[in-house]
């Protein structure tokens, strides 16, 4: 089985704490976030010696995460944009409330099929599914011994989680994805799983 541990990226600058935020802020880590990556590589290094390939979103929170990995291990990052976050249209930038007050109809209707609804200048679950579709097919094909790891985003791993481990939406909604959390799941080329980790961090200590 090929090893893939999925990966959010660090903390990164933000301006305020919105819940829609996608491809919107394409800023840099912050000092924390820094300490968090330099803790996951550690962590990685120790406990996954032999990962052999590092694939990352090309936003910047996710790409800097990817590079400190790879100073690691003496690796090179491959930049993937579809493994980039969703874009949530109108409401990027906007808190929950924000978005119910400004488009209530809009954010209704996302709230009731969030698999299926497109926000207006944006994508829907399904559409955020189809595009990493074949670059993470691509991965699970890989050689049993292979170890790999994907720096992306929040969404994204609610979104790979709903269609490849087969978790419900009203599940991984719950679930808050900590920066520099992991999972690690063992799939086989007829996409059969197992769960190793899953939204660990307890490496990070007091940096969560």
């Amino acid at each position: 089985m090929v090893k893939i541990i999925l990966i959010r990226h660090a903390d990164y600058v933000t301006e305020s704490s919105p819940s829609f935020l996608g491809i919107s802020n394409n800023n840099s880590l912050t000092k924390k976030g820094i300490t968090q990556a330099t803790l996951l590589a550690t962590y990685l290094k120790k406990n996954y010696p032999t990962l052999q390939q590092i694939t990352s979103s090309d936003l910047k929170r996710s790409l800097q995460t990817a590079s400190i990995i790879a100073s690691k291990f003496g690796s090179e990052v491959l930049v993937d944009e579809t493994f980039r976050e969703i874009n949530f249209g109108i409401f990027e930038g906007l808190t929950m409330e924000e978005a119910e007050d400004t488009y209530p109809k809009t954010f209704q209707e996302r709230q009731n099929d969030k698999i299926n609804f497109v926000v207006p200048e944006g994508e829907s679950y399904k559409d955020v599914y189809e595009r990493i579709h074949p670059a993470f097919n691509k991965i699970i094909q890989l050689k049993s011994d292979d170890v790999v790891a994907i720096i992306t985003h929040a969404t994204v791993i609610k979104i790979l989680s709903m269609f490849y481990l087969n978790m419900r939406q009203e599940e991984v909604d719950k679930i808050h994805y900590n920066h520099c959390s992991l999972s690690v799941i063992d799939f086989n080329c007829d996409k059969e799983y197992f769960i190793n980790k899953y939204n660990y961090l307890d490496f990070l200590g007091d940096t969560k």
